[in-house]
């Protein structure tokens, strides 16, 4: 089942750069799934809490800027995107 779990984090980091792909979502999908997967021994709830409130705000921030047109510039958006993700995926890593 820790597949389910890599499958969605390596399509969560190419939606990054890939506009019809949620990339972060995917990427908290991951998370999530290999802590429910695990029984949440070494990804804990409070660390997944903290993951959906950074989740939310960047796709709330995303969704901001892209109805406002303040990033016009997609290239730019994806490599913020990729980059809260990559960051994401870096501290799951030390989390186990």
């Amino acid at each position: 089942m820790i597949w389910v779990s890599i499958f969605l984090f390596l399509i969560g980091i190419a939606g990054c750069f890939v506009n019809f792909l949620p990339g972060i979502t995917l990427v908290f999908a991951g998370i999530f799934f290999y802590g429910f997967f695990e029984g949440f021994r070494q990804v804990t709830k409070n660390y997944i809490l903290v993951l959906l409130l950074i989740t939310t705000i960047v796709v709330f921030a995303d969704t901001i800027t892209l109805r406002k047109g303040i990033f016009l510039n997609k290239n730019i958006r994806g490599w913020i995107k990729a980059g809260i993700s990559t960051a994401m995926f870096i501290s799951f890593l030390f989390m186990i």
